[in-house]
């Protein structure tokens, strides 16, 4: 009797570790460290949009993003260095999200990816995508994310696929363009090699003033 009694109450203590751990963030760690680095490019899309006739201002405009992970024990145990540039993978740097995102999983699920900006962007920008190079990164080269791409986005995975979102009740931001504090509200939905993202930026009275007024995402698909 004691023993089945015992064999029944490992059994339970096994149901109850896998529970804790698929309701951790480790399952959307993991997802996200496996389909998240690499290389994103949206002409194809603009391509898609061009040829169904849009007018030009509803045509999604080419942006490459670059998500390279780093070793940085300093900074944090998982890190990702963020690039964006518009009109291809040499095209014009956006300085304002070139940024360095720590991961970090939650008891809920959850993954919060946190936003830091670099202090001397012109130092690190040469070798923005070189892996080995940005492991000299220390934590007095960074300052905390500002500006519209500067909140966290907290990650969760459903059915294979990853959704992460800024929190637009605390995500308010000035915005380096316009001058003024926005509520920002960011989107992400990753599955099989292809992104889909967007954002908007809202002003105190709940209108969207810097993003597109339709609201239709961008398509990035795996390029690297």
């Amino acid at each position: 009797m004691m023993r089945r009694l015992s064999s029944v109450l490992a059994a339970l203590t096994i149901v109850s570790f896998a529970q804790t751990a698929a309701a951790d963030g480790r399952a959307t760690l993991s997802a996200l460290l496996d389909e998240l680095p690499g290389e994103f490019d949206s002409l194809a899309h603009k391509q898609e949009d061009e040829a169904k006739g849009l007018p030009e201002e509803l045509v999604h405009g080419w942006v490459n993003r670059s998500f390279t992970p780093i070793y940085a024990p300093e900074i944090g145990t998982h890190v990702i260095v963020a690039t964006v540039r518009y009109n291809g993978a040499d095209g014009m740097f956006d300085r304002g999200e070139f940024q360095v995102w720590t991961l970090t999983p939650n008891e809920n699920g959850t993954v919060t990816m946190t936003p830091q900006g670099f202090r001397d962007i012109d130092a690190f920008l040469p070798i923005s995508r070189d892996a080995a190079a940005l492991s000299r990164l220390r934590p007095d080269d960074l300052k905390p994310g500002e500006g519209a791409a500067g909140c966290p986005i907290i990650w969760q995975l459903e059915d294979g696929v990853l959704q992460g979102a800024t929190d637009p009740a605390t995500c308010v931001n000035m915005s380096s363009t316009m001058g003024i504090p926005l509520g920002w509200e960011w989107s992400y939905t990753l599955k099989d090699g292809t992104l889909w993202l967007n954002y908007a930026g809202y002003n105190e009275d709940g209108e969207i003033v810097n993003g597109r007024a339709d609201q239709l995402p961008w398509r990035l698909d795996r390029v690297m």
